[in-house]
């Protein structure tokens, strides 16, 4: 892996791809390299999504037996997608998956009208799943670089100034819902917990403003820049 993670960055940061001459006699190299980079960078991304899809579903009926539509209400109302990194809509084909791999089980059917509704139940193996995959998910770094900000700053020179500005200035606003996001989930949670929240779901709010603050800070003080050079070059 580490391989094309340093083909990436050669991509990243080598400005006017000079990193292109490296396989300027053998362009076949390059493309099979390209696609194998932008392949595995997507692989990890991918595997996260699923893992995490699989540990929430398995979390929900670890509380009770629910259907699939039951899981995808909690988890809207949880706000997962934000602080998980999940699509709320893949639950359906996890649903599907863990029960071929027998962490679940169709409980009962429910029926309303026309229509009838299974009610999954977690079993003795998806509970030790459910154990070995959040193990994974405190093991594994969960550090993620906003490379496509880095990559537009990078190359920020080749637009004139104002228009480089006028771009993040858009992101700056889009940090700022952001912010106000979280500050409204956390007020929701609180309410549904009748204002106790545990320490360690506050401690992720708190990471997950600070992440915000952060990435605003940089924002900002790269608009600054900007607007004290007359070149970005």
């Amino acid at each position: 892996m580490a391989q094309y993670n340093i083909f990436y960055h050669k991509i990243l940061y080598y400005g006017e791809f000079r990193f292109l001459q490296h396989f300027k006699n053998n362009e076949n190299q390059l493309t099979k390299k390209l696609k194998n980079c932008i392949f595995n960078l997507f692989n990890v991304e991918y595997k996260k999504v699923i893992i995490m899809t699989r540990l929430l579903v398995l979390a929900m009926l670890g509380l009770k037996p629910m259907t699939g539509y039951d899981i995808k209400v909690m988890l809207e109302l949880s706000d997962a997608e934000r602080w998980g990194g999940v699509l709320i809509g893949s639950i359906y084909n996890a649903l599907k998956k863990l029960e071929k791999d027998g962490y679940i089980e169709v409980a009962s059917i429910e029926s309303t009208g026309h229509r009838q509704k299974a009610i999954y139940q977690i079993t003795e193996k998806g509970r030790d799943h459910e154990q070995e995959l959040i193990i994974e998910a405190l093991e594994k770094s969960s550090v993620v670089y906003p490379t496509t900000l880095y990559s537009g700053v990078s190359f920020a020179f080749k637009l004139p100034n104002a228009k480089a500005v006028e771009a993040l200035e858009k992101q700056k606003k889009i940090l700022e819902q952001e912010e106000k996001a979280i500050h409204a989930g956390y007020e929701a949670k609180l309410i549904a917990m009748q204002g106790e929240l545990p320490a360690l779901t506050k401690l992720t709010f708190d990471n997950m403003l600070e992440i915000v603050k952060v990435q605003s800070k940089f924002v900002h003080q790269a608009i600054e820049i900007m607007k004290n050079n007359n070149s970005l070059e």
